[in-house]
């Protein structure tokens, strides 16, 4: 795992005032107030935090608040008991629990990064978060959503750039993971927390290209292009969103290095990890085809979230700059025996 980066302080060279103007020109989702249950807990301190959804984002999370912050106390809530050993040995500061816990602390930093599936009612548990997990006063809270959540570009519009205020998707059938995210979405927007989306996520061992080499098959083009953004850099921007307390922000995280679905195989393949597996086979969901075209696709400008986040800048540049360096590091250490 990267160190913790340093979060700068000075002006951006766009004043944050001036870019949160313009982004609040585009948003259209109205505030509404929230109301709080009281509750007889102890007030928490200005830095404790709740990760809901303690996994493999939220574990990185919370240790990277830890870092910034060794007196605040970090709630760490999971839908069951299984990973709780696991947790409590490698982040013996957090404070576990689960999802069905009835009395549980309102904290000021609240992160939401638990995944729509295995939850029945997603938006019920977002709304659960900002109604009884969140102090509200002040601090922020933050949900992670996806890229996934944006409109399909027509052929015309597929050289431009999609960005924060770009047109969400219209067509989301009423149970897809889209459809749920963007109605989350309201729910924090609303509360006047902040929505981060991010684009697909790895480490050596999770992603798409994980997925991929061990099935031997992809479904999609293999010139089509994936944006992408390693679970530490994810954790570092949302980490940053909570030091500088954005409000009703949405923030859109990728490393700007898009990769077809063939580029992203072959550079797995230059890990020991990965060079037993052949290149998967590309097929489509109609089973038709592939023409072979130049690469095409989704392409994000995340100018407005980098300069929110102090000129937020991924350690991990590309997936293909992250292999590269694994690659390297293990030709360097001792193949295992």
């Amino acid at each position: 795992m990267h160190s913790l980066p340093f979060f700068t302080t000075s002006p951006f060279l766009t004043s944050r005032y001036a870019l949160r103007q313009r982004h609040l020109r585009h948003q259209t989702t109205p505030t509404s107030t929230v109301t709080r249950p009281s509750s007889p807990i102890a007030q928490a301190g200005e830095h404790d935090l709740t990760v809901v959804g303690a996994g493999v984002l939220g574990r990185r999370i919370a240790q990277q608040w830890h870092e910034l912050h060794a007196d605040a106390v970090i709630h760490a809530e999971t839908l069951s008991t299984a990973a709780h050993a696991g947790l409590k040995a490698a982040h013996p500061f957090l404070q576990v629990r689960t999802a069905d816990t009835v009395d549980v602390p309102r904290t000021p930093q609240v992160v939401f990064c638990a995944p729509p599936s295995g939850t029945a009612d997603y938006v019920d548990a977002v709304q659960r978060a900002v109604e009884r997990v969140w102090s509200g006063d002040a601090g922020t809270l933050v949900f992670t959503s996806s890229v996934g959540v944006y409109a399909e570009p027509s052929a015309d519009e597929d050289a431009s750039p999609l960005t924060e205020q770009s047109p969400v998707t219209a067509d989301a059938g009423h149970s897809s993971n889209a459809a749920k995210l963007l109605a989350c979405e309201r729910v924090v927007l609303d509360a006047g927390g902040t929505v981060v989306r991010l684009a697909g996520l790895y480490t050596l061992e999770r992603g798409p290209h994980h997925v991929w080499l061990t099935r031997g098959r992809a479904t999609g083009d293999p010139n089509g292009l994936i944006s992408l953004i390693s679970y530490d850099d994810a954790a570092r921007a949302i980490v940053g969103a909570l030091v500088r307390q954005l409000r009703r922000e949405t923030l859109l995280v990728v490393d700007g290095c898009p990769m077809t679905r063939r580029a992203i195989c072959a550079s797995a393949r230059q890990s020991r990890r990965y060079q037993m597996h052949a290149m998967p086979q590309f097929v489509s969901a109609t089973g038709e085809a592939f023409l072979e075209r130049p690469p095409h696709g989704r392409r994000y400008d995340n100018t407005y979230t980098r300069r929110l986040l102090g000129d937020f800048q991924p350690a991990d540049a590309s997936f293909a700059a992250f292999m590269d360096q694994v690659a390297a590091a293990e030709t360097a250490a001792p193949s295992a025996a």
